[in-house]
């Protein structure tokens, strides 16, 4: 056939469908409909065939060879043969075709996945994608909208914990305690429920503030005025090194007997600088009356019971605890993890001869009768101090002390860093260390006074724990005592 335009004449009449089983060697011009897939020597031609194809079967009758077709159309001027009105839409014969995989070719447009070579995995895992696709879509319309979940959860909170906290309970020890729970039981529920719909953002922000209205109340009768919740965490102080005691030191121990013997009081005191590991003390196994001091066991116990202490639900508590001694803080965290968990936070950080016999009388006015039952000593208020800080640089014998991670300390460490210098807890050693940073725990009651704290100045770190024991001691009197203590250690001139 040698006709561009269509024109021409055709040596051998073929019809609408009809195989090309005896053509003529020059037949009308068309797009031959041998199996394109398996054509090779990028020719079509009956001697290259390798097997046909059904899915290239004109009229379902069995394709056979092609002719060789002289000045082949242009691809847009190309019909196949036998095909109606001369539609446009085919690969026009001897188009270029490329190799595909062994003695296979193909039309490049004509490539299927089959004709790719992909395997059958591959079209397996095509099929699994478009599965998967299909199930996102169907989780899509089915996931609840964004807010549902939180609303079911508000308002769940709000039947179970708002009526305790409109209850009118008396300005008591035991009704601070009961106010103090209320509140912070229901703080935590309205924060967990997380994000809800807009139409409920009024009664989220009313629930949160009745409870925190609950909470300072109960808050103010047992502080005195001036504290604050509020006050953002420390950083965490660093030091170059954190050694475990391990060098006595003789003459700085005689310098405190000294001290201690001018004393308005019985004194007991612990001295241990981290940077060369010397320690030294007085009376430092004697037990004193603990105060607040041992509210360090309710500390770990909280770090302790969450991964993350920043998310857990003791969070607030442990830094009331840190910041101003929280009373209702320590006997909320002791009554959900139990006084167990306490009294193990003391053996973990080393505290064995310390004790926590039960709850905090809630309120500063109380003045305990009897004798006091929650004890500690000055070695072991060291020693926690010490787990903290080396627990903080990620000592990994200590952390296993500890059960802590490094995250954990280092947030017990923080917390300690962030007490607030205001009345009694202003404690005996800070007036004297201006410019230094104090990770300290203190306590007093009318005949105690107790500072253990950890003093980090000049990239270097010392503990320090001094108690003092007399019926009607003050703070000053602490204070005074807290200073020779820093002098015989060579802390200040």
């Amino acid at each position: 056939m040698h006709d561009e335009l269509r024109e021409g004449y055709v040596e051998g009449a073929v019809g609408v469908g009809q195989g090309l089983s005896s053509s003529k060697l020059h037949i009308h011009a068309g797009m031959p409909h041998a199996c394109r897939s398996d054509e090779r020597l990028r020719r079509v031609d009956s001697c290259h065939r390798v097997r046909p194809d059904t899915s290239d079967e004109l009229d379902r009758q069995r394709t056979r060879p092609a002719t060789n077709v002289e000045h082949p159309l242009s691809r847009l001027d190309a019909a196949k043969v036998g095909e109606p009105w001369r539609q446009l839409c085919r690969i026009p014969p001897h188009e270029p075709v490329i190799g595909v995989r062994g003695d296979i070719e193909a039309h490049a447009r004509t490539l299927v996945p089959q004709a790719r070579g992909f395997s059958p995995a591959t079209r397996y895992n095509l099929r699994i994608r478009r599965l998967a696709i299909l199930l996102v879509l169907v989780l899509a319309l089915c996931t609840p909208a964004p807010g549902a979940a939180g609303d079911r959860e508000l308002l769940d909170a709000r039947d179970r914990y708002l009526q305790a906290v409109t209850i009118s309970y008396p300005d008591t020890a035991e009704g601070a305690q009961a106010r103090y729970d209320a509140g912070r039981d229901l703080e935590d529920a309205v924060l967990a429920a997380g994000s809800v719909r807009p139409r409920l953002h009024r009664l989220r922000a009313d629930l949160l503030d009745r409870a925190r209205a609950a909470v300072h109340h109960a808050e103010e009768l047992d502080r005195d005025g001036g504290f604050r919740s509020d006050l953002p965490l420390a950083a965490l102080p660093s030091a170059s090194r954190a050694i475990g005691p391990r060098l006595p030191d003789a003459s700085l121990a005689r310098r405190l007997a000294a001290v201690a013997a001018r004393a308005p009081g019985a004194a007991g005191i612990w001295i241990h600088d981290l940077y060369t590991g010397r320690y030294a003390g007085h009376a430092a196994d004697t037990r004193f009356a603990a105060a607040s001091t041992v509210k360090l066991g309710a500390l770990a116990a909280a770090l302790y019971a969450t991964a993350v202490p920043e998310r857990s639900r003791w969070w607030y508590d442990v830094r009331q605890i840190g910041s101003w001694s929280s009373n209702l803080a320590a006997n909320r965290i002791g009554t959900s993890l139990g006084y167990a968990a306490v009294t193990d936070g003391l053996r973990r950080l080393g505290m064995s001869s310390s004790t926590y016999p039960g709850p905090y009388r809630a309120t500063t006015g109380y003045r305990p009768p009897g004798p006091h039952t929650r004890v500690t000593t000055a070695r072991d208020l060291g020693r926690a101090l010490f787990r903290f800080a080396a627990g903080a640089r990620g000592d990994a014998r200590t952390l296993r002390l500890l059960g802590l991670t490094r995250l954990q300390a280092s947030a017990g460490v923080r917390v300690l860093a962030s007490s607030q210098a205001v009345a009694d807890n202003r404690g005996l050693l800070r007036r004297w260390l201006p410019g230094a940073t104090l990770v300290e725990k203190n306590g007093w009651l009318s005949d105690t006074r107790t500072t253990a704290a950890i003093v980090y100045r000049g990239g270097r770190a010392t503990i320090v724990v001094v108690e003092l024991y007399r019926p009607g001691v003050t703070l000053r009197e602490g204070q005074q005592l807290g200073r020779d203590v820093l002098r015989a250690a060579g802390l200040i001139r």
